[in-house]
């Protein structure tokens, strides 16, 4: 009997050590925690790594990212090119950007420009429009990859833009429905998608490689003939805290389930690219020169 007792502690013991904390740095059901929901399963159910997800919204991602670096114990972080954006418009936030240990590439989320029932109907009205007024736009954050994106966008076509701010795109999306803004630049999650298929909104772009399952009929950057091709790229990073034998196999369970036939439709299906590409050790760094030189 003592013997029996022993090995069932030993494996909750075991399954304790094996918790980790995983910080969406963003509110549940937004375009990085849908990613998040489609990996962790897999994690926990093929490969025995029980990961314990929290949310810690606020400052374009910067506050969840800050509060893992901060934290002693082993954390990740699930996040976006928030992780280098964050800090570059929030020189306050306490992240070292050299301090991350790159784990995974989830992939890039595709973005999408969207028009609302005051906007331009097509790519070519926008153009028009664009030189008679400055084009109201949704801005989602300060920095954040949806905002920097749209800078890009006008910047490259030589036209005036005004941001609107809004605490997240999601709250914007009304004001494009309701003919209070002109355009919003966001990911095609469900919400997007159904006031599409509602005819209340209209995509004019996507900033991906090829044209969407769901947005077939919707042009690439490319094909509009535009250099501007930014997308939201997902990771899982680690703090200081997290050991050298913790990191590698949490980046070979990443690596087989990103592998996974069945997690690349899933994620293809919400309009997420290259998942699972290996990616340089610096590439954080050649990140933040990058999106620096396209912030204001």
């Amino acid at each position: 009997m003592k013997h029996v007792f022993f090995i069932i502690l030993m494996q909750v013991n075991l399954a304790l050590a094996n918790n980790i904390s995983v910080i969406i740095p963003f509110s549940p059901g937004g375009a990085t925690d849908q990613i998040w929901r489609v990996i962790h399963p897999r994690l926990s159910q093929d490969h025995g790594i029980i990961t314990v997800t929290e949310y810690h919204p606020g400052a374009g991602g910067g506050l969840g990212a800050a509060a893992a670096a901060r934290r002693k114990s082993p954390a990740l972080v699930f996040t976006s090119a928030s992780l280098v954006l964050a800090p570059l418009v929030n020189p306050g936030l306490d992240v070292d950007l050299e301090q991350w240990r790159l784990l995974a590439h989830a992939g890039d989320y595709v973005l999408v420009l969207l028009s609302g029932t005051r906007g331009p109907n097509s790519w070519n009205q926008l153009r028009s429009q664009c030189r008679s007024r400055a084009l109201q736009y949704g801005n989602s954050g300060l920095g954040s990859m949806t905002h920097i994106s749209v800078l890009a966008l006008f910047r490259e076509i030589g036209c005036a833009a005004e941001p609107i701010p809004y605490k997240s795109s999601g709250l914007s999306l009304p004001d494009l429905a309701g003919g209070n803004i002109d355009l919003v630049m966001d990911h095609p999650t469900g919400t997007v998608l159904g006031l599409i298929g509602q005819g209340r909104i209209t995509p004019l772009l996507i900033t991906g490689q090829s044209r969407l399952p769901m947005l077939p009929t919707t042009p690439t950057s490319r094909e509009l003939g535009l250099s501007m091709n930014l997308r939201n790229w997902h990771v899982l990073v680690a703090n200081t805290a997290v050991s050298n034998d913790q990191a590698q196999r949490i980046t070979d369970a990443m690596r087989m389930v990103l592998s996974d036939s069945r997690v690349q439709q899933e994620l293809r299906l919400l309009g997420v690219e290259s998942s699972g590409q290996l990616l340089p050790r610096d590439f954080l760094l050649q990140q933040r020169q990058k999106l620096s030189a396209v912030l204001p």
